[in-house]
């Protein structure tokens, strides 16, 4: 698989793939629903995403909180 953006010159019916490949990744942020003459729009939300951040957050908190915690013994 050839990925990012190349360009090239006619070799042999082929053109040369060269190009920069960064691996990016695009996600949809929602969609527009048409229903009759209305439109509205509806976030795409990745629930699992919406978890591992709280749960991160959650940890650093803890984290934070045993800090200080810790500070105030001595």
């Amino acid at each position: 698989m050839v990925r990012g953006g190349g360009g090239g010159s006619e070799q042999g019916g082929e053109g040369a793939r060269r190009g920069g490949g960064w691996g990016g990744e695009a996600r949809p942020a929602g969609v527009f629903i048409i229903r009759g003459d209305r439109v509205r729009w509806q976030p795409a939300v990745d629930v699992n995403r919406v978890i591992l951040g709280g749960q991160l957050v959650l940890v650093v908190a803890l984290l934070v909180l045993r800090s200080i915690a810790r500070t105030r013994r001595r």
